[in-house]
């Protein structure tokens, strides 16, 4: 038998279950008057850290050489994809995904 789980204090539930969140769950969340963006814009590069850091297991450094850039770069780039991704599920906006286009 393994240890009974640990109670977790959390200071905020999120408010959407659904992600996308459904329409009736958006136009209960915002005010129309000052409409807030109901989407949050995820760029391919982020999308692309995410994927080999934590759904490959690779280190920053493994990251980094498999996109070609520094790993300080992909520190930023993950904690600014980390952020919106919290954002997202805890402000029940929809996620898009957008291409950069890289100037060579």
């Amino acid at each position: 038998m393994g240890r009974p789980t640990k109670y977790r204090k959390t200071k905020k539930y999120p408010e959407h279950s659904l992600l996308p969140p459904n329409e009736e769950n958006i136009l209960s969340g915002i005010n129309i008057t000052f409409c807030r963006p109901i989407e949050i814009t995820i760029f391919s590069d982020e999308l692309e850290a995410l994927r080999l850091h934590n759904l490959c297991n690779l280190s920053q450094v493994e990251t980094a050489k498999k996109m070609q850039i520094s790993q300080p770069t992909v520190a930023r780039i993950l904690k600014r994809a980390y952020k919106k991704l919290s954002k997202a599920i805890l402000e029940g906006k929809t996620i898009k995904v957008k291409n950069k286009i890289w100037k060579t």
